[in-house]
């Protein structure tokens, strides 16, 4: 049901740039409540949703092609606030996964990044207030002319678009000139990935796992998984050691031999049919924005516009739903209440986004005595702090000889840290269990 009342205060509406995984999903939320937004996408409509054989590539969305799957507390925004998208991607071939064969409970929505764009856009054509505008490109924000001014709509390729409320959530290839500067690093390791069409067999083989690993069949070899998505599809991700330099291309082949063959692949990969060639991602980078002064008002940023992620840690599009829903929530609370806005949103930030994001530059990134750039080493020795309090649970969880009473707070601990992993907990969470375990 639309409230003319909170539509009536955004005035000339919402204009979000970007129609992926955080732009559409915030676009739906608010649209929910009867507010009128316009996605703007410089895509054309044919290149999302693709539901059988291999995405092309996508301008906006570089990654699209990368393996991709929603943690626990992604799946349970999409089951609380986008209830009619969850029903649809579970109805197109979405399915709960664990982390590896024989667990419980499922910690992953396992899926296509193609397969959530088409139930997004199916979804999204049902909502009245909701305009998609494809195949058009944001080529700046357009303000008032006094210094600290709002927003007042966006300039693109196509038309001046009025708006009293701009979300920025480009992804990857944001370049606004309003926004706050990027932190980049890049990751010591070469990433490579081929896509796969399992038999029934196969699939089956995988027991609900979300990913398999493999040993690394060569010293050029850091790690192997198989990512197993909505049936039938899935993907081979092998990681090498670049040294600063692409592997040689022999190299590569020889790797994806060896790991095609392995005895923990085997029997998922018998009768395969590769979608295409080897993908070379090459050295990943991950960025951040620093906030050094405030923005111009009405302006806001989500998903990897404001933070990309280590893309292989499944963080990146949790985060995304994350910020989308804390957001849709706060502008349909008070549409012209912008300071409170961003207020959420920078607590979002500190709470989820940047930690998120140090924890993954340390899972993939980073070498173990590496140094960061100054502006987060803060934040990565925070991360590195976490991952230590991690491994330490999972150690003792392990053992055998811990007490019942040690037993019972190591169950404690160790739902604490896999909630922290699955995104259904901030990782701050985590200091308070050390400070706990060192009394």
């Amino acid at each position: 049901m639309v409230d003319t009342s909170v539509a009536n205060k955004v005035g000339n509406g919402i204009v979000v740039i970007g129609a992926g995984l955080a732009g559409l999903p915030v676009a739906m939320m608010l649209a929910r409540h009867g507010l009128p937004v316009t996605v703007v996408e410089r895509d054309e409509c044919a290149a999302f949703g693709r539901r059988d054989g291999y995405p092309a590539l996508r301008a906006g969305a570089a990654h699209a092609r990368r393996p991709h799957q929603l943690m626990a507390g992604a799946r349970d925004i999409l089951r609380r606030s986008l209830p009619d998208v969850t029903h649809k991607v579970y109805e197109l071939g979405a399915r709960d996964a664990v982390e590896h064969p024989g667990e419980s409970p499922a910690a992953f929505m396992a899926l296509r990044r193609a397969l959530l764009e088409r139930a997004l856009l199916t979804c999204a054509r049902d909502l009245p207030t909701l305009t998609l505008r494809f195949g058009e490109r944001v080529l700046d924000v357009v303000t008032a002319e006094e210094p600290g001014a709002r927003v007042r709509g966006v300039r693109t390729t196509k038309a001046a678009l009025p708006a009293r409320l701009v979300i920025d959530a480009t992804g990857v290839h944001a370049r606004l000139a309003l926004a706050a500067p990027y932190v980049s690093m890049r990751s010591h390791l070469y990433y490579t990935s081929q896509p796969f069409r399992l038999t029934d067999e196969g699939f089956a083989a995988a027991q609900d796992a979300v990913a398999l690993w493999s040993p690394a069949p060569s010293r050029d070899v850091v790690h192997v998984r198989l990512f197993v998505h909505d049936p039938p599809f899935a993907s081979v991700l092998v990681a090498l050691r670049g040294d600063r330099h692409p592997p040689a291309r022999d190299v590569m082949l020889e790797s994806y031999r060896a790991a095609l063959a392995s005895e923990r692949l085997r029997s998922c990969l018998r009768e395969a049919v590769p979608l295409a060639p080897i993908q070379d991602f090459g050295f990943l980078k991950s960025r951040i924005r620093l906030f050094t002064s405030p923005g111009p008002g009405g302006l806001h940023q989500i998903g990897d516009a404001l933070a990309a992620l280590n893309p292989l840690t499944s963080r990146g599009a949790g985060l995304g739903l994350v910020q989308a829903e804390l957001l849709a929530e706060a502008i349909a609370r008070d549409p012209g209440d912008f300071a409170g806005q961003r207020a959420l949103m920078m607590r979002a930030y500190h709470d989820w986004v940047a930690p998120h994001w140090a924890m993954g530059v340390v899972q993939g990134f980073l070498r173990p005595d590496a140094e960061p750039p100054p502006e987060v080493a803060e934040l990565i020795a925070a991360a590195r702090r976490r991952w230590n309090r991690i491994r330490e649970i999972r150690r003792a969880w392990h053992a055998p000889s811990a007490g019942s009473t040690d037993r019972t707070r190591l169950k404690d601990h160790m739902r604490t840290a896999l909630e922290v992993l699955a995104l259904q907990a901030p990782p701050s969470v985590l200091d308070s269990l050390s400070e706990t375990a060192e009394r």
